[in-house]
C-alpha cells in the first residue's frame, strides 16, 4: 500500500475514542467495593465507641476532636466517635441497601413499563395511571411516609419499601416508550401474522431491544437511590432508627445507632463549628453518586445490543419453553379454575380464614395445657382486699443481705436507693383505691421521696412566680411546709442518711433540712444545669449529672471531683455499686474515690448500662441481653472477659428489640423494658426465669414511654406508662401472671412526672400538679372521682402475653 493509500485509509477509518466516563466510573466503584468488603477490617476503632474524654499532650480534651488528633485522623463527632472508622464501616451497609433498592426499582419499573407498552386497552391505561401517580409523588416524600408507617423495627426492609415505592417510575416511563416504538415495527406485525403468540413475539422482538437499557438504568437507579438516602439521612431517617428526641429542656435521648452514611449526615449538623463529619460523609456520598452516574453515562454511550443479545436464548425460550408453559401449565390451571369443585373449595377456605381471624381473640382465651380451665375462668383484678396472699401469689424474695436505703428511708431517690435496684422491702398496694389527692398550681418535676417517718418530699415548678418549690407532706397528704428554691428544679429529690433533702436544678444543687430550712447551695463554675435528680450514698456524699459531667459533693456542699461526660441526651440519675467503690451513669463507670474512669479499653460491644441487682450481684446490659459480672472492687464474684466469656443471665433477642432498661429482683429474676418483636408497636415489660427463659410479658402497643417504679418483696413490678393520645396509667404485674393484677388510669393527666412505692401505697406525681396516693381500700370507691379504679384488662395466655389497649 502506498503512502497516499495509507493516508486515505487512516482518514476514512474512524478513530477509536476512550470512554473516560466508563473507565473512571468503574475505577471508583471498584474502590468502594473494596472498602465495602474490607473496610471494617481496616478501621482502627469500633465506630460505635464513645470517647468522651481523651488525653493529648498531657491535656484532657472533650469531643468533638479536630482532624489529625492522635488516633482520630479525620477527627470525631460530638460524641467522640472516630469519623475515619465510621466511614470505613458505613460503606458496606450503604452499598448493600442502595444496590438492593436499585435492583428492586429496576425490576418493578421494567415490568410495569413493558406491560404498559405492550398491552392494549384497559390494562395499558391502568399501568399508565400507575406510572403517572408514581411520577407525581416525589421519591423523598414517599420514602418518608412509608418508612414512618412501617417503622424502624423492620430495619433495612423498611428502607427498601420506602425507597422503592415510587422511584421506579422514571424507568417504567422509558421502557414503556421504547416498547411502544418497537411494537410498531414491521417485524412484530410479521411475527403475529405468522402465528406467533403474544408472549413469543414479546420475547423474540421486545426483550432483546429493551435489555441493553437495563445496565445503564441500574447504574442511574443506584445514583438516584444514593441521593434520596442522603436526603433521608439529613432529615434523621436512617438504618437503625437512631434519632435524637428531645425529652426536656436541653435534654435529649439517643434511641440507637448504626454505622451508616445516612446517620453520619443526620448528626453532623449538630456541631457546625467542627464540620468534619459533614464534609467527610458528604464527600463519600458525592463520590459514590458520581461513580454510578459516570458508569451509567459510559454504558449508555458504549453498550448496544451486545448486553441484550444472546439471540439463541430468546429463540429457545420462544420456541420451546413458552409453548410448553401455555399448553401444560396455563391450560391445566384454567381448567381447574373453571371447575365447580375448585370454586367451592376456594369459597370454603375463604370463609375459614375470615372466621378464624374474627374469632382469634376468643380462641386465645380458650383453656390450654399450660392454663387449666379453672384459671382461665378467673377474672382480672380487682382482687379481694381482705386476702393479701391472694393478691401476691409469688414467693417472697428477701435478699441474702440487707439492701436498705441509707437512713432507713422508705424511698430515698428516684429509683428507691443509691444502687437503683428498684427493690422494696415491703408489699406494695393490693388495689388502686385513691386514698387522697394533693393539687398544686404548677408542675411536679419528678416523683416523691419518702423518709423513715413516712414524710413525702416533692420538687415542683410553679405556674408563675418563684422559680421552684420543695413541698413536704405527711402520709395523709397534709402539707407540712414548703420552701422556695433559687432555680427551676430538675427530676426527683434525694434523701441523705440524716434526712437532708437534696434538689438538683437548672443552675446547681440545693440542700434543705427536714424542717424546710435551706442549708447550702452549690453552683458549678461552668453554670451547666443538671439533667436529672441526685443520688446520695451511705456516707452522705451527693452525686448528680450536669450537662458537662458527673459531680460528687460532700454533705457540706464542696466539690470532691468532676468526671467529664458531655453527653446530655439521657435523663439518668447516677447510681452506686453495692460495695460503694464505683459510680455508674449509663455505660460509664468511675471510681468513687477520685472520679477517674473505672473501665479500660475493653468495650468492643455496645454496652447499654451497668445494672445493680437487688440480689446484690453486678450485671451489664447489652441492648436486650443481660450478663452477670463482678461488682466493681469486689472479690466474691467471678470476673469476666469483655465481651468474650460473658455469662448471659438472659437473652431477650427472640422476643424483643431496642432494650431501654433492665434489672434483677431480690430473688434473682431478671426483667427488661424493650420493644416487642412481634408486631413491633409500642413498648413492653418482660419477666425472665432463673433458667434464662421468658416467664411473662406485658405488651403496651400504644405506649410512648414506660418506666419501672419498683419491685416489691413478692416480685410484683409496678409499672407506669404514658400514651400518645390517651391518659397515662400504672399496672402491677408479676412474673407468674398472664394478666395485670390491677391497672389504674389517670384521665386528664397526660404526663406522669414520677412515682414512689411505700408499704401498701403507690404515690404518683404528674406534670399537671397532682399527687395521687393509691393504696389498699379504706375509702369507698364511689366517694372518689377523677381516677379509674381497678379494672379488667385484655389478656392472653402466658405465651402470647398481656396486651393493654388504652
Amino acid at each position: 500500500m502506498s503512502d497516499t493509500e495509507a493516508l486515505v485509509a487512516a482518514t476514512i477509518a474512524p478513530r477509536r475514542r476512550s470512554n473516560w466516563p466508563l473507565l473512571i466510573g468503574v475505577g471508583l466503584i471498584s474502590l468502594f467495593l473494596f472498602l465495602a468488603i474490607l473496610g471494617p477490617q481496616l478501621a482502627p476503632k469500633d465506630p460505635r465507641d464513645h470517647a468522651l474524654i481523651i488525653q493529648v499532650d498531657g491535656q484532657w480534651q472533650t469531643p468533638p476532636y479536630p482532624a489529625f488528633t492522635p488516633g482520630y485522623p479525620l477527627g470525631s463527632d460530638n460524641l467522640g466517635r472516630d469519623l475515619y472508622s465510621w466511614l470505613l464501616w458505613s460503606v458496606r451497609p450503604t452499598l448493600i441497601l442502595v444496590i438492593l433498592v436499585a435492583a428492586l426499582r429496576l425490576i418493578i419499573g421494567m415490568s410495569i413499563g413493558a406491560a404498559a407498552g405492550w398491552s392494549d386497552r384497559g390494562f395499558a391505561r391502568a399501568c399508565d395511571g400507575l406510572i403517572g401517580a408514581a411520577l407525581a409523588v416525589p421519591a423523598l416524600i414517599a420514602a418518608l411516609i412509608v418508612i414512618t408507617a412501617v417503622g424502624f423495627r423492620l430495619g433495612i426492609w423498611a428502607f427498601v419499601a420506602g425507597l422503592a415505592v415510587t422511584g421506579w417510575a422514571e424507568t417504567a416511563q422509558l421502557v414503556r416508550e421504547q416498547t411502544r416504538t418497537i411494537r410498531g415495527q414491521e417485524a412484530v406485525e410479521a411475527a403475529r401474522a405468522l402465528g406467533a403468540s403474544s408472549l413469543q413475539t414479546f420475547i423474540l422482538h421486545i426483550v432483546p431491544q429493551v435489555m441493553p437499557m437495563m445496565w445503564m438504568l441500574l447504574a442511574f437507579e443506584i445514583a438516584n437511590t444514593l441521593v434520596t438516602m442522603a436526603g433521608l439521612g439529613f432529615l434523621g431517617y436512617y438504618l437503625g432508627g437512631a434519632v435524637f428526641a428531645e425529652v426536656d429542656d436541653f435534654v435529649y435521648q439517643r434511641i440507637s445507632e448504626m454505622p451508616e452514611l445516612g446517620q453520619m449526615l443526620a448528626t453532623a449538623w449538630m456541631v457546625l463549628d467542627e464540620p468534619w463529619a459533614m464534609v467527610a460523609a458528604g464527600t463519600v456520598v458525592f463520590l459514590m453518586v458520581l461513580a454510578f452516574n459516570l458508569l451509567g453515562e459510559g454504558l449508555q454511550s458504549r453498550l448496544t445490543r451486545k448486553l441484550g443479545g444472546a439471540r439463541p436464548v430468546y429463540l429457545r425460550l420462544a420456541g420451546d419453553v413458552v409453548p410448553w408453559i401455555e399448553d401444560r401449565l396455563v391450560g391445566s390451571l384454567v381448567s381447574i379454575v373453571r371447575s365447580s369443585w375448585a370454586r367451592a373449595a376456594a369459597a370454603i377456605c375463604l370463609v375459614v380464614l375470615v372466621g378464624g381471624y374474627i374469632l382469634r381473640p376468643h380462641l386465645r382465651q380458650l383453656p390450654t395445657d399450660r392454663e387449666p380451665e379453672s384459671r382461665a375462668a378467673v377474672p382480672a383484678m380487682p382482687l379481694p382486699e381482705s386476702d393479701d396472699s391472694a393478691a401476691h401469689p409469688e414467693t417472697e424474695a428477701t435478699p441474702p443481705f440487707a439492701l436498705e436505703p441509707p437512713g432507713g428511708h422508705v424511698w430515698a431517690s428516684q429509683w428507691g436507693d443509691p444502687w437503683a435496684t428498684r427493690w422494696a422491702a415491703f408489699t406494695g398496694p393490693v388495689t388502686t383505691t385513691v386514698q387522697w389527692m394533693y393539687q398544686i398550681d404548677g408542675s411536679f418535676t419528678g416523683g416523691p421521696v419518702i423518709d423513715a417517718q413516712g414524710t413525702l418530699y416533692l420538687a415542683a415548678r410553679p405556674a408563675e412566680g418563684a422559680p421552684g418549690w420543695l413541698y413536704a407532706l405527711d402520709p395523709d397528704g397534709v402539707l407540712l411546709w414548703e420552701t422556695r428554691l433559687d432555680d427551676l428544679p430538675v427530676g426527683a429529690p434525694a434523701l441523705g442518711p440524716d434526712g437532708t433533702v437534696f434538689v438538683a436544678d437548672k443552675s446547681g444543687l440545693s440542700s434543705v433540712s427536714g424542717e424546710g430550712r435551706l442549708l447550702w447551695r452549690f453552683t458549678p463554675e461552668d453554670g451547666k444545669p443538671a439533667t436529672a435528680g441526685p443520688t446520695v450514698g451511705e456516707d452522705g456524699f451527693v452525686y448528680y449529672k450536669s450537662q458537662s459531667g458527673l459531680l460528687s459533693l460532700t454533705p457540706q456542699g464542696t466539690v470532691r471531683w468532676q468526671a467529664p461526660i458531655t453527653e446530655t441526651m439521657r435523663v439518668l440519675p447516677p447510681k452506686l455499686s453495692v460495695d460503694g467503690q464505683t459510680v455508674f451513669w449509663g455505660e460509664f463507670a468511675f471510681r468513687e474515690a477520685d472520679g477517674q474512669p473505672a473501665l479500660g479499653e475493653h468495650q468492643e460491644a455496645a454496652l447499654t448500662q451497668f445494672v445493680v441487682g437487688a440480689d446484690g450481684n453486678q450485671y451489664v446490659q447489652y441492648d436486650v441481653r443481660l450478663a452477670a459480672t463482678a461488682s466493681m472492687g469486689s472479690e466474691d464474684l467471678p470476673e469476666i472477659e469483655w465481651p468474650a466469656g460473658v455469662g448471659w443471665v438472659f437473652d431477650w433477642r427472640e422476643h424483643t428489640w431496642q432494650g431501654s432498661d433492665a434489672g434483677v429482683s431480690a430473688s434473682g429474676l431478671p426483667w427488661l423494658l424493650a420493644r416487642p418483636s412481634i408486631g413491633g408497636r409500642g413498648l413492653g415489660f418482660y419477666w425472665g426465669t432463673h433458667a434464662g427463659e421468658l416467664s411473662s410479658k406485658l405488651n403496651i402497643p400504644q405506649a410512648n414511654s414506660i418506666q419501672v417504679i419498683g419491685v416489691d418483696r413478692e416480685n410484683v413490678a409496678y409499672i407506669c406508662m404514658g400514651f400518645y393520645a390517651a391518659a397515662p396509667s400504672c399496672v402491677a404485674f408479676g412474673p407468674d401472671s398472664d394478666r395485670a393484677l390491677w391497672r389504674a388510669n389517670f384521665p386528664g393527666n397526660h404526663t406522669l412526672a414520677g412515682a414512689a412505692l411505700a408499704p401498701g401505697r403507690l404515690f404518683v406525681a404528674t406534670w399537671d400538679g397532682q399527687l395521687i396516693a393509691l393504696g389498699d381500700a379504706e375509702t369507698p370507691e364511689d366517694e372518689v372521682t377523677g381516677i379509674d379504679h381497678p379494672q379488667s384488662v385484655a389478656g392472653d395466655d402466658s405465651a402470647a402475653g398481656l396486651v393493654l389497649i388504652p
